[in-house]
């Protein structure tokens, strides 16, 4: 236990993050092929946390991995959306967090963009947002040696450009 609980409202705050995390688990049986998991089947019980930078609670002991990484799953702290569960990447400073379902309980965009394998270049494309401008091309480059892309794919480049073109940059020139 790593904060005091007040009842009522850590009653309801923990019994949303429970929720949500019990829907995920349900919209990833259903959604098509993925790369995200809960690496776990069996606790003994849930070890709810609390981060002291920002109160948002999270269940330490369910660790939840995409294509084998593992990012972070969190409540918002007296949250009043219906589905407030977030995911990060702690190991990433470019990666912003990301709502991981509608306010009708679907996957978000996002959230489908990172797990669902069809959705690779999507993936690419949100990361590269989150790229300083000049990195923009090298990340595509990058991108097109460890796949999605293929090598005598133009993909990357149509993925630099919409996303040089969202962020209102000049387009890209061959050098």
């Amino acid at each position: 236990m790593t904060y005091i609980r007040i009842i009522p409202r850590d009653l309801f705050n923990e019994a949303s993050l429970l929720k949500c995390l019990g829907h995920l688990y349900i919209c990833l049986e259903t959604a098509g092929e993925h790369s995200a998991n809960f690496d776990v089947e069996d606790v003994v019980a849930f070890d709810i946390q609390q981060n002291e930078d920002d109160g948002s609670i999270f269940v330490a002991n369910i660790p939840f991995t995409i294509e084998g990484k593992t990012y972070h799953l969190f409540r918002p702290l007296n949250s009043r959306a219906p589905w407030p569960l977030w995911l990060s990447d702690t190991s990433s400073f470019d990666f912003d967090p990301i709502k991981v379902f509608n306010d009708d309980g679907s996957l978000s965009e996002d959230m489908r963009a990172i797990i669902l394998v069809e959705n690779q270049r999507l993936r690419f494309m949100m990361q590269a947002r989150a790229l300083p401008d000049d990195e923009i091309r090298r990340h595509a480059w990058v991108a097109t040696a460890n796949g999605p892309f293929d090598e005598g794919d133009d993909s990357f480049t149509t993925c630099c450009e919409l996303v040089r073109r969202e962020k209102r940059l000049p387009p890209l020139h061959e050098e």
